[in-house]
């Protein structure tokens, strides 16, 4: 029988407290990057706000700001040239290679190209949405941390890869529970307490930094001024089922046009 002081101490000799303090400094660092993000990202949205307006009133410049919007797409075209592969797309599925241990990410080169390249496409209102590259940036920093600062084991460092996709998430949108959930749903697929208590750690962490910035009024925020009587709720279920197919005929068209896209040789791949 072990004796009552190696019983007591055992708690605090488990590593789980260290992965901790490694996830709550990996979140903090997420929160302030994506917050930089979100803060230019934000105003360059106000300015769409403006430009817009004037070029319905001023139909004469659309065309420049069409052709300036093409250049700008080549420009993010070199941009991500060199890594195309781990920077097409929200980056998630490049994410889930990587965790298979199926790609690898050199996570500076990720990290910076995807900052500037998403806020360049971003900027004049090009398709794109900002959580997929705040997952990516995230889940590249936490990996910096890993394999530079902390200098963990394999394992320990999947479990800072994962509390960084948390992380990312949640400082995208401000919510800590949605980016533990989408880890759990999408990525790991499983629910290991030292994986989670480290990733709900890391979105906490970069969802307080988030808070600091810009409070806590809801990203997507829709205040709503009228309350559904009961008597209404049946619709709901359409309303429900109306979205479900929509999202499916979205995802079939978004498929079939990558590949459509592949098929247009004149057009270069990475724009």
């Amino acid at each position: 029988m072990l004796p009552a002081k190696k019983i007591l101490a055992k708690p605090f000799t488990s590593t789980i407290l260290r992965i901790l303090g490694q996830g709550i400094f990996i979140g903090l660092s997420i929160g302030l990057v994506v917050s930089i993000f979100r803060i230019l990202l934000d105003h360059s949205i106000k300015l769409l706000y403006v430009l817009y307006p004037y070029l319905s009133s001023h139909p004469v410049w659309i065309l420049p700001f069409i052709i300036f919007t093409i250049l700008l797409c080549f420009v993010v075209g070199q941009i991500i040239k060199p890594q195309i592969n781990n920077l097409a797309g929200s980056g998630i599925s490049q994410l889930q290679a990587m965790l298979l241990d199926e790609n690898s990410m050199p996570w500076f080169t990720i990290l910076w190209r995807k900052f500037i390249g998403t806020l360049l496409a971003l900027a004049p209102g090009l398709f794109l949405g900002r959580e997929g590259p705040c997952i990516e940036m995230g889940a590249m920093i936490a990996t910096g941390y890993a394999n530079d600062f902390f200098y963990t084991n394999p394992q320990d460092t999947k479990i800072l890869q994962y509390a960084g996709i948390a992380a990312g998430l949640s400082a995208a949108v401000s919510a800590p529970f949605a980016g533990v959930f989408f880890l759990v749903e999408e990525i790991s697929s499983s629910f290991k307490p030292k994986e989670v208590l480290t990733a709900l750690a890391a979105a906490a962490s970069a969802d307080l930094v988030t808070l600091i910035f810009f409070g806590n009024r809801p990203v997507l925020y829709l205040p709503i001024a009228h309350k559904l009587p009961v008597s209404s709720y049946w619709s709901l279920v359409l309303v429900g089922i109306g979205a479900g197919l929509l999202a499916y005929s979205y995802q079939w068209s978004l498929l079939n046009a990558k590949w459509i896209f592949s098929k247009l040789k004149i057009i270069p791949r990475q724009c």
